[in-house]
């Protein structure tokens, strides 16, 4: 008895390699993308020729253009700032205060934020501008 060795053809390539390839991809698209947090308000800064960098901790204040305050991503009111300033202010007295305002704003409003800073015991605040 003779057996003859039966040999599988494949007529079609398979995609299994291709749609892993791909899912790497995606993968690594993800993983390695720039994630940024949201801001809460549309906040535009004036254009500034600085290139100071700011710390990485800080405490971000949101000022738009009709000069609703946000901070952690928290719409506050003066009130409630004024309480953050004089709370951070009793932790750590030299915790940078960055406070992003919308080239619209007051500047009777940007006055009053760096006042309620100023007051609550923090010399160390910035104005965040844009680069241009």
């Amino acid at each position: 008895m003779t057996l003859t060795e039966y040999r599988k053809t494949q007529e079609f390539e398979s995609v299994l390699p291709l749609i892993n390839v791909i899912f790497l991809l995606l993968i690594f698209l993800i993983i390695g993308g720039i994630f940024t947090k949201p801001e809460l308000l549309d906040v535009h800064p004036p254009e500034s020729i600085s290139e100071k960098q700011s710390p990485d901790e800080t405490i971000q204040i949101l000022l738009d253009k009709e000069g609703e305050l946000s901070h952690d991503g928290k719409i506050i009111s003066m009130y409630r700032f004024q309480q953050i300033m004089e709370q951070a202010a009793q932790n750590d007295p030299n915790m940078p205060i960055q406070v992003k305002a919308d080239h619209k704003v007051a500047m009777q409003k940007v006055f009053e934020v760096m006042e309620i800073i100023k007051n609550a015991g923090h010399d160390n605040f910035q104005l965040l501008t844009l680069k241009i």
